[in-house]
Protein backbone atom coordinates (compact mmCIF):
# COMPACT_ATOMS: atom_id res chain seq x y z
CA UNK A 1 0.00 0.00 0.00
CA UNK A 2 2.90 2.36 -0.64
CA UNK A 3 3.40 4.69 -3.56
CA UNK A 4 6.94 5.75 -4.51
CA UNK A 5 7.71 9.42 -4.99
CA UNK A 6 10.23 8.88 -7.80
CA UNK A 7 10.92 6.69 -10.82
CA UNK A 8 12.22 3.25 -9.84
CA UNK A 9 14.65 1.58 -12.22
CA UNK A 10 13.33 -1.95 -11.63
CA UNK A 11 9.97 -3.65 -12.17
CA UNK A 12 7.52 -2.89 -9.37
CA UNK A 13 3.86 -2.57 -8.49
CA UNK A 14 1.73 -1.26 -5.68
CA UNK A 15 -0.90 -3.66 -4.39
CA UNK A 16 -3.70 -1.59 -2.90
CA UNK A 17 -7.21 -1.90 -1.53
CA UNK A 18 -10.42 -0.03 -2.25
CA UNK A 19 -11.05 0.24 1.49
CA UNK A 20 -8.81 -0.10 4.54
CA UNK A 21 -9.06 -3.91 4.78
CA UNK A 22 -7.77 -6.65 2.51
CA UNK A 23 -10.65 -8.89 1.52
CA UNK A 24 -14.24 -8.48 2.69
CA UNK A 25 -14.87 -6.78 6.01
CA UNK A 26 -18.50 -5.91 6.72
CA UNK A 27 -17.65 -2.96 8.99
CA UNK A 28 -15.01 -1.32 6.77
CA UNK A 29 -16.70 1.79 5.37
CA UNK A 30 -13.47 3.56 4.38
CA UNK A 31 -14.05 3.46 0.60
CA UNK A 32 -11.51 5.40 -1.42
CA UNK A 33 -13.02 7.64 -4.11
CA UNK A 34 -12.51 6.52 -7.72
CA UNK A 35 -10.61 9.76 -8.44
CA UNK A 36 -8.09 8.92 -5.71
CA UNK A 37 -7.51 5.42 -7.14
CA UNK A 38 -7.20 6.82 -10.68
CA UNK A 39 -4.65 9.28 -9.28
CA UNK A 40 -2.68 6.35 -7.85
CA UNK A 41 -2.84 4.62 -11.26
CA UNK A 42 -1.55 7.76 -13.01
CA UNK A 43 1.20 8.27 -10.43
CA UNK A 44 2.41 4.67 -10.66
CA UNK A 45 2.29 4.76 -14.48
CA UNK A 46 4.38 7.93 -14.52
CA UNK A 47 7.02 6.23 -12.37
CA UNK A 48 7.16 3.01 -14.39
CA UNK A 49 5.09 0.86 -12.06
CA UNK A 50 1.86 -1.13 -12.01
CA UNK A 51 -1.18 -0.62 -9.82
CA UNK A 52 -2.73 -3.84 -8.51
CA UNK A 53 -6.18 -3.06 -7.14
CA UNK A 54 -7.65 -5.54 -4.65
CA UNK A 55 -11.42 -5.93 -4.63
CA UNK A 56 -12.61 -8.13 -1.76
CA UNK A 57 -15.79 -10.05 -2.62
CA UNK A 58 -18.49 -10.67 -0.02
CA UNK A 59 -18.90 -14.19 1.43
CA UNK A 60 -21.39 -15.08 -1.34
CA UNK A 61 -18.82 -14.14 -4.03
CA UNK A 62 -20.54 -10.93 -5.12
CA UNK A 63 -18.88 -7.52 -5.09
CA UNK A 64 -20.13 -4.85 -2.69
CA UNK A 65 -22.15 -2.09 -4.40
CA UNK A 66 -19.57 0.63 -3.48
CA UNK A 67 -16.87 -1.46 -5.20
CA UNK A 68 -19.00 -1.88 -8.32
CA UNK A 69 -19.65 1.87 -8.52
CA UNK A 70 -15.96 2.69 -8.20
CA UNK A 71 -14.96 0.05 -10.74
CA UNK A 72 -17.48 1.51 -13.18
CA UNK A 73 -16.08 5.01 -12.64
CA UNK A 74 -12.52 3.77 -13.13
CA UNK A 75 -13.65 1.82 -16.22
CA UNK A 76 -15.32 4.90 -17.71
CA UNK A 77 -12.13 6.91 -17.15
CA UNK A 78 -10.07 4.13 -18.76
CA UNK A 79 -12.40 4.07 -21.78
CA UNK A 80 -11.45 7.68 -22.49
CA UNK A 81 -7.82 7.63 -21.34
CA UNK A 82 -6.42 4.10 -21.70
CA UNK A 83 -3.82 5.10 -24.29
CA UNK A 84 -2.10 7.17 -21.58
CA UNK A 85 -1.69 4.06 -19.40
CA UNK A 86 -1.00 1.08 -21.67
CA UNK A 87 2.46 0.86 -23.21
CA UNK A 88 3.75 4.07 -21.65
CA UNK A 89 7.00 4.79 -19.84
CA UNK A 90 8.19 7.49 -17.44
CA UNK A 91 9.36 10.85 -18.77
CA UNK A 92 12.74 11.19 -17.12
CA UNK A 93 13.39 14.83 -18.09
CA UNK A 94 10.24 16.08 -16.30
CA UNK A 95 10.03 15.69 -12.53
CA UNK A 96 6.62 14.81 -11.05
CA UNK A 97 5.01 17.96 -9.72
CA UNK A 98 2.29 18.54 -7.16
CA UNK A 99 -0.85 17.10 -8.74
CA UNK A 100 0.85 16.42 -12.10
CA UNK A 101 2.30 13.21 -13.51
CA UNK A 102 3.91 12.50 -16.89
CA UNK A 103 4.17 9.40 -19.11
CA UNK A 104 5.24 8.87 -22.72
CA UNK A 105 5.30 6.52 -25.68
CA UNK A 106 6.32 6.57 -29.32
CA UNK A 107 3.78 5.90 -32.07
CA UNK A 108 4.43 6.13 -35.80
CA UNK A 109 7.78 7.81 -35.13
CA UNK A 110 6.22 10.55 -33.00
CA UNK A 111 6.90 11.05 -29.31
CA UNK A 112 3.72 11.47 -27.27
CA UNK A 113 3.78 12.95 -23.78
CA UNK A 114 0.76 12.41 -21.51
CA UNK A 115 0.18 14.85 -18.67
CA UNK A 116 -2.08 13.63 -15.85
CA UNK A 117 -3.60 16.53 -13.92
CA UNK A 118 -4.91 15.28 -10.58
CA UNK A 119 -5.12 18.78 -9.08
CA UNK A 120 -6.33 21.68 -11.23
CA UNK A 121 -3.63 24.03 -12.53
CA UNK A 122 -4.24 27.13 -14.65
CA UNK A 123 -1.13 26.33 -16.65
CA UNK A 124 1.46 23.59 -16.97
CA UNK A 125 5.06 24.22 -17.90
CA UNK A 126 6.90 21.61 -19.99
CA UNK A 127 10.57 21.67 -21.09
CA UNK A 128 9.83 21.51 -24.82
CA UNK A 129 10.03 24.43 -27.21
CA UNK A 130 6.75 25.55 -28.76
CA UNK A 131 8.20 24.73 -32.20
CA UNK A 132 8.57 21.06 -31.09
CA UNK A 133 4.84 20.69 -30.34
CA UNK A 134 2.81 19.17 -33.18
CA UNK A 135 -0.39 19.19 -31.15
CA UNK A 136 -1.63 19.63 -27.60
CA UNK A 137 -5.13 18.38 -26.70
CA UNK A 138 -7.36 17.08 -23.93
CA UNK A 139 -7.17 13.33 -24.51
CA UNK A 140 -10.81 12.55 -23.66
CA UNK A 141 -12.37 15.07 -26.06
CA UNK A 142 -9.61 16.01 -28.49
CA UNK A 143 -10.15 19.69 -27.62
CA UNK A 144 -7.04 21.71 -28.56
CA UNK A 145 -5.15 23.51 -25.83
CA UNK A 146 -3.24 26.77 -26.20
CA UNK A 147 0.51 26.64 -25.59
CA UNK A 148 2.86 29.61 -25.43
CA UNK A 149 6.64 29.85 -25.54
CA UNK A 150 8.50 30.56 -22.28
CA UNK A 151 12.16 30.88 -21.34
CA UNK A 152 12.11 27.27 -20.05
CA UNK A 153 10.09 25.68 -22.86
CA UNK A 154 6.31 25.92 -23.27
CA UNK A 155 3.40 26.71 -21.02
CA UNK A 156 0.07 24.99 -21.66
CA UNK A 157 -3.00 26.98 -20.65
CA UNK A 158 -5.73 24.88 -19.00
CA UNK A 159 -9.39 25.91 -19.43
CA UNK A 160 -10.96 27.17 -16.20
CA UNK A 161 -14.00 24.90 -16.64
CA UNK A 162 -11.79 21.83 -16.01
CA UNK A 163 -11.44 23.03 -12.42
CA UNK A 164 -14.98 21.77 -11.77
CA UNK A 165 -14.39 18.34 -13.32
CA UNK A 166 -13.63 15.83 -10.58
CA UNK A 167 -11.88 13.38 -12.91
CA UNK A 168 -8.13 13.17 -13.44
CA UNK A 169 -7.62 15.07 -16.70
CA UNK A 170 -5.14 13.79 -19.29
CA UNK A 171 -3.48 16.03 -21.86
CA UNK A 172 -1.83 14.61 -24.98
CA UNK A 173 1.19 16.41 -26.34
CA UNK A 174 2.56 15.20 -29.67
CA UNK A 175 6.14 16.16 -30.44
Amino acid sequence: NQYPDKILEKPWQTPATMVHSWGWHAKDYNWKPAQQMIGYLASNTSKGGNYLLNVGPKPDGSFPVPAIRRLREIGAWMLSNNESIYGTQPVKEIEPQDGLFFAQKTENGKRIIYVFMNTYKEEIEIPFELSQLTSCTILESGMPLVAVQTAKGSKIQIPKRLEKDCAVQVFKIVL
